[in-house]
């Protein structure tokens, strides 16, 4: 102790105002001395605290050993939390990928059960169904595709067969007879020949295969030539067909396309005309489109099957106008669907635009074109140049 107030002393007659640190020895951690002079009536004082820093050294050494214990185990607490409340949060993401993997082409049907569609994981489920909504759309349709087309082809080929085996039946047919069963043969051979091009041309289109070969052609003059070609079939039938559209209507399409497209809507009005009726064929222009409007007298398309009727291999049921039975389409019910398809290849539209008692009227949009990136005028600027 003796030692300890020397040690003080020598302290404050060298620090008059501050504070120093006296080192411990063996047995204490030393002594903190806190020195201010002042005055009180002449008189100078000097004022010494001090602090036995033994305290603060146990509680320093304290809190070292608590930190080098606490951290560890408050990390691993944290970590093993985290990793549960992680694997919590993520249990959905784990039923919906267990769900997804059961899900085939068999059981498109299954959706993922949707817990709370207002945060991520439901708006992620929700994305999923619609997915598989979409896929079981497609798988559908490819099916009922694949069925239909079965089903069409099946009847002409009976028909080929049955001729084949009626004509070698015997031996000592006449040559009528063996001309009779060709002639069968032969419409029979056409029908499949028609529907394998048109599921050729249908195929080639969903798979964006199909070479557009675009050039210069007027329509009107197409339209003509569509619609002399179907007068023949119109007249066999008792329908009349007219055609009315202005001169020089110069496009850039794949004229074959067009083609084909204006005769299956011409087929298609002149099959559900009934006899003394007309089909009306008109093309106007439109700013850089050109609208074509194909009518008839004949009966009406049910409103519910506005749409379906552009739906492949569908053959509706028309309504009668007024009286009679309603009237079956007997094609393949692929010349609507292949319609649209090349209305909307050359970025047009194509649609039902009227269908009631009087008739039916389907309105096709084109747009000009253009050819080696060129606009084409329009049909009036052309019609003075044209030679």
């Amino acid at each position: 102790m003796a030692d300890e107030q020397k040690r003080i002393a020598r302290v404050v007659q060298n620090h008059l105002r501050g504070f120093a640190t006296i080192a411990g020895g063996p047995e204490g951690d030393g002594i903190r001395i806190f020195t201010v002079p002042i005055a009180v009536a002449g008189t100078r004082y000097t004022v010494v605290a001090t602090r036995d820093l033994d305290e603060q050294a146990d509680r320093l050494e304290a809190i070292t050993h608590a930190m080098l214990v606490g951290i560890p185990i408050a990390l691993i607490v944290a970590a093993a939390g985290g990793y549960l409340m992680a694997r919590k949060s993520l249990a959905p993401v784990t039923t919906m990928s267990l769900k997804a993997r059961q899900i085939g082409a068999e059981t498109l049907a299954e959706r993922i059960e949707v817990t709370n569609e207002r945060d991520e994981l439901g708006l992620l489920a929700t994305t999923l169904n619609e997915l598989l909504e979409r896929l079981q759309r497609a798988f559908e349709s490819q099916r009922r595709f694949m069925a239909d087309a079965s089903h069409e082809l099946r009847t002409p080929l009976s028909i080929i067969q049955g001729e084949a085996d009626v004509a070698l039946s015997r031996s000592d047919r006449p040559a009528g007879e063996y001309c009779e069963s060709l002639a069968v043969v032969q419409t029979a051979v056409r029908k499949v020949s028609r529907i394998v091009e048109s599921l050729f041309l249908l195929a080639r289109s969903d798979a964006g295969r199909y070479p557009m070969t675009p050039s210069r052609f007027y329509l009107d003059e197409l339209l003509g030539d569509c619609a002399r070609a179907m007068r023949s079939v119109a007249a066999a039938r008792g329908v009349t067909i007219t055609c009315e559209a202005p001169p020089e209507l110069l496009i850039a399409a794949d004229e074959a396309l067009i083609h084909r497209m204006l005769l299956n809507l011409i087929d298609n009005a002149v099959k559900f005309t009934p006899p003394g009726e007309n089909v009306r064929v008109e093309a106007t222009s439109a700013g850089a489109d050109f609208i074509i409007r194909i009518s008839d007298r004949g009966i009406g398309v049910d409103p519910a099957e506005r749409e379906r009727i552009f739906e492949r291999f569908y053959r509706g049921a028309r309504e009668p106008r007024s009286g009679g039975s309603s009237i079956i389409a007997t094609g393949a019910g692929l010349g609507l669907p292949i319609a649209r398809w090349i209305a909307e290849a050359h970025g047009g539209r194509l649609w039902l635009e009227r269908s009631d008692g009087s008739g039916s009227t389907f309105t096709v949009v084109l747009p000009r074109g253009e050819v080696d990136g060129a606009k084409l005028p329009r049909s009036d600027e052309v019609a003075s140049s044209r030679v």
